[in-house]
């Protein structure tokens, strides 16, 4: 997705070279260290913090991020790698006590990842619409469906095959229909699916010591990014929707000390943002995964429905969707030794919890 934007009405010269000037020097410092706020909404970030330990999040990417940009490097579809690795390296420091444990120690490491993935070993109970000659040089025949890079069982995959035992990873979906109070305006929807996001952050199964950082698909699928972190004016896990204000990201996409990214909640779910400075947009969570350029399109060719297992969409048996007309991430779970399992979940709504549920299928 590309837009152009319009070139600002003419002032006098000394005013414009001002202004750039300014212009300039505000977004580089952005970069520089690592955020950037998109200028739509309220001011960034108020309340708490709810993530991870800032410290092994830094360590966990500083040795492997960037993912691949050139193809003579490898695959440049390692963004779902990329963020599998991250988890891992951030699960052997809590593991090991030790913050400087790493698995994964460098940029090629991506290279082992996507070759683990094409391997037979790395399909799931369902199998595979994969073969060796059509599958993604990234999701290989660990996909479950034709995506293009890797898909969120994928993602799972790898971090549930990487990090130390006794970690579990899972993907939890939220799409209205599958909450207790089935909202129809999409604000509430991305609201709540926030909601639900950041109680990842939160709480993890050993408690907030070890809050991992999770793997979450934005643009419609067609990227996927670490987020470390929620702002929130009240707690995520006692109010539904939360009052989020702000949402911390690394970005696969940058080298790690330009990676990390602070976003207002309303770039988030509304706006999207540019955070190469130039017209290629990221809408972040103001599509629905599979969505193209409007809301519900589902005209994301590039990260399709699964097409084996369970989950595979059947309107008639009443499953129209599965990863489409919602979001979707990849979180530490409750022991289960199956990654291609998909959840909802947990979340709270009049007076009722409602816990960290596997997903019923046809």
């Amino acid at each position: 997705m590309r837009s152009s934007v319009n070139a600002p009405m003419r002032f006098a010269l000394a005013l414009t070279i001002a202004i750039g000037a300014i212009a300039v020097s505000f977004f580089l410092a952005a970069l520089l260290h690592g955020s950037f706020i998109a200028p739509h909404a309220h001011a960034c970030c108020t309340g708490n913090f709810y993530g991870g330990n800032t410290t092994y999040v830094n360590n966990a990417t500083q040795v492997i991020y960037p993912e691949w940009q050139n193809s003579s490097q490898g695959p440049t579809c390692n963004c779902g790698v990329e963020t599998a690795m991250a988890i891992t390296n951030y699960a052997d420091q809590v593991y090991y006590g030790n913050n400087t444990h790493n698995k994964f120690t460098k940029q090629s490491d991506q290279n082992t990842v996507d070759s683990g993935n094409q391997t037979t070993t790395a399909e799931s109970q369902w199998g595979t619409p994969m073969t060796t000659s059509t599958m993604s040089k990234c999701g290989g025949l660990a996909n479950i469906s034709k995506d293009t890079g890797t898909d969120p069982r994928t993602i799972a995959y790898d971090a549930y095959t990487y990090t130390p035992p006794g970690y579990y990873f899972g993907n939890v979906i939220y799409r209205a229909d599958l909450v207790a109070d089935h909202p129809t305006a999409y604000a509430t929807q991305v609201a709540e699916a926030t909601t639900m996001l950041a109680q990842a952050l939160e709480t993890s199964p050993t408690g907030n010591t070890d809050a991992l950082s999770v793997s979450v698909a934005i643009n419609g699928g067609l990227h996927s990014v670490l987020v470390t972190g929620i702002f929130a004016n009240n707690d995520p896990a006692a109010n539904w929707p939360a009052d989020i204000t702000g949402i911390v990201y690394r970005d696969p996409q940058y080298a790690f000390n330009s990676s990390k990214f602070t976003v207002d909640y309303s770039s988030w779910a509304q706006y999207g943002l540019n955070p190469y400075g130039g017209s290629y947009h990221y809408s972040l969570w103001s599509l629905y995964y599979g969505d193209s350029t409007t809301v519900g399109d589902g005209l994301n060719t590039s990260d399709p429905e699964p097409l084996v297992g369970p989950y595979t969409p059947n309107t008639s048996q009443g499953h129209p969707y599965h990863w489409y007309h919602g979001w979707n991430w990849v979180q530490r779970i409750t022991p289960t030794n199956n990654p291609d399992l998909a959840y909802v979940g947990p979340y709270k709504y009049s007076g009722i919890t409602y816990p960290l549920t596997q997903l019923t299928t046809p």
